[in-house]
């Protein structure tokens, strides 16, 4: 069983413009999940692909997004995977507080690369400078009294606005009853517990509404693995998608036997 994979560059990834990226202003949720659905819309209908059968998957922001698509549209998705996706927008908006009382993670200069990297792949959530991200102007070097992961927070804190009443009505924890398609939240252990704990709150509160919420934890973030480790936890969401994508409902007749 083979899968055909749509990336989309919905209005607020970086990289794009200023115009492209400020867009998600106006809807943190609703732009990029306009952009997704529109681009499922304009497949051609002679591809083989099976309308029926979407998953979406996210990393981070796009975590974040893939629970949203399957709470607000699950007419459209079948199922989702969200990896270290904040579930709870208001504890997000609060990051920087809760970075600044936790272990700084300064002069950690190979992270500050990838965070630099992943800028330029687009996710807003690691953004270092939204407002100066372009493909050819990088983001600035973190100011020495910040450590980059406090650094990163405070930009998006900037960028987001610190609404928390309007995040939180946007969030999957505050609707978990509206989380009824299957769900696989894949959490790295060795990040803040805040997060992983928000998961696990998550999960249980999915599952007393009747839905169902599978939680895999990880050692380390997706990027940092080496072969081994990256292949063992894509093989575990291709479990995820094999067995949540597809519905064997065979029902066995009378048994025939010959005269």
């Amino acid at each position: 069983m083979g899968y055909a994979v749509l990336r989309v560059n919905y209005r607020g990834t970086g990289g794009l413009g200023l115009k492209h990226l400020g867009a998600i202003r106006s809807g943190i949720d609703g732009v990029p999940l306009g952009d997704i659905i529109a681009a499922i819309h304009a497949i051609p209908p002679q591809t083989p692909i099976d309308p029926r059968r979407i998953a979406v998957v996210g990393e981070g922001f796009g975590g974040y997004l893939a629970l949203r698509a399957v709470q607000v549209h699950p007419e459209i998705f079948r199922c989702a995977v969200a990896i270290s996706a904040p579930v709870d927008l208001g504890q997000w908006v609060r990051e920087p507080d809760l970075i600044a009382n936790t272990r700084a993670r300064a002069n950690d200069s190979a992270a500050l690369q990838t965070l630099i990297s992943e800028q330029n792949a687009g996710n807003p959530l690691r953004t270092l400078d939204p407002l100066h991200a372009t493909v050819n102007e990088p983001p600035p070097t973190p100011p020495n009294e910040d450590s980059p992961q406090l650094y990163l927070a405070k930009a998006r804190l900037a960028f987001f606005g610190n609404d928390r009443k309007a995040f939180a009505a946007i969030s999957p924890a505050r609707s978990p009853e509206d989380l009824d398609r299957p769900i696989l939240l894949v959490e790295d252990e060795t990040a803040d517990l805040a997060y992983l704990e928000s998961a696990k709150s998550l999960r249980s509160a999915i599952e007393r509404h009747g839905g169902q919420a599978d939680l895999l934890t990880v050692h380390g973030r997706l990027a940092d693995m080496d072969a081994t480790g990256h292949a063992k936890v894509l093989t575990q969401i291709e479990s995820f998608l094999n067995l949540d994508f597809y519905t064997y409902n065979v029902e066995i007749g009378k048994l025939k036997t010959k005269d």
